[in-house]
């Protein structure tokens, strides 16, 4: 689809129209969900104290719509029309803001930031995403980007978060989701390129295997000895083995492309789950 749009005069009417064609109907009453953000902050400040991450907004807007029994019948936005720009209405407990529009973006910019922190000191308050290897690494242009977390098996929150996405993308609201190129091409169905893509994920990573590749016997042995077995470390700092029994299989000169192919697929679909 993304080379004919390319090639298309007309593909700004072509996305439209396809927007069009697959809305849905929005619900006759605004929902209006009640949000403590005192208690989402407490929880940003020690996502510790709290695994199961109640008191985010973003839980808190989930499990009410939930509640209000709207969550799937009811609140599809990802396939409201694209004027329909506000998906809830908020009241916000002692704050006591009312709602004109404004407190919905609120709530936009907080999920946003509990699912990917804008600031790389600050804890993660939500187990969706994880930080790419690159945050540790000062030199690289992509340091602030996220990717989903290999670990968290919770798929209907990541449909949620599809929704959330969709229904921006229509309704042209801001959900800043600091994600690789990597991810959108893959919710695109496009092909990802290992040298080009995984480099904004972990570019230590693509630069040590292009080095591995070429280099020759002796100085593969002198760095590496025996001491480099069938394993990788995701990015969520799991370590899986590539092989059976791979933990104890070193990997010998000779079979190193292999190692690095299994490698680079290993670290490609390490999301492909969740994704």
């Amino acid at each position: 689809m993304k080379p004919f749009l390319l090639l298309s005069k007309q593909s700004t009417a072509l996305i439209t129209h396809c927007l069009q064609s697959s809305e849905s109907t929005p619900p006759n009453i605004m929902p209006k969900l009640h949000i403590n953000r005192q208690l989402a902050r407490e929880h940003r400040a020690n996502p510790a104290l709290d695994p199961s991450y109640r008191n985010t907004v973003f839980t808190q807007v989930q499990q009410r719509m939930l509640c209000a029994g709207i969550y799937m019948r009811l609140l599809l936005p990802h396939r409201w029309p694209t004027n329909y720009s506000q998906w809830w209405e908020c009241d916000f407990v002692t704050e006591g803001i009312l709602d004109n529009g404004g407190g919905f973006r609120d709530t936009l910019s907080d999920i946003s930031e509990e699912l990917c922190p804008s600031s790389g000191n600050v804890p993660v308050p939500l187990p969706f995403f994880v930080r790419t290897s690159n945050q540790g690494n000062s030199s690289s242009d992509t340091r602030d980007m996220y990717i989903p977390n290999p670990s968290c098996k919770d798929f209907p929150k990541y449909e949620w978060i599809g929704q959330l996405i969709g229904a921006a993308l229509r309704s042209k609201e801001f959900l800043v989701l600091a994600l690789p190129a990597l991810v959108w091409k893959q919710l695109a169905g496009e092909e990802v390129i290992w040298s080009k893509d995984f480099a904004a994920v972990d570019v230590e990573l693509v630069k040590l295997l292009e080095m591995m590749e070429g280099m020759d016997r002796d100085t593969f042995e002198f760095m590496f000895g025996k001491e480099l077995t069938y394993t990788v470390v995701l990015s969520d700092q799991h370590v899986v083995e590539l092989i059976p029994n791979g933990s104890n299989t070193v990997v010998r000169y000779e079979d190193r492309k292999e190692f690095i192919r299994l490698v680079q697929k290993a670290r490609l679909e390490e999301s492909k789950e969740q994704v």
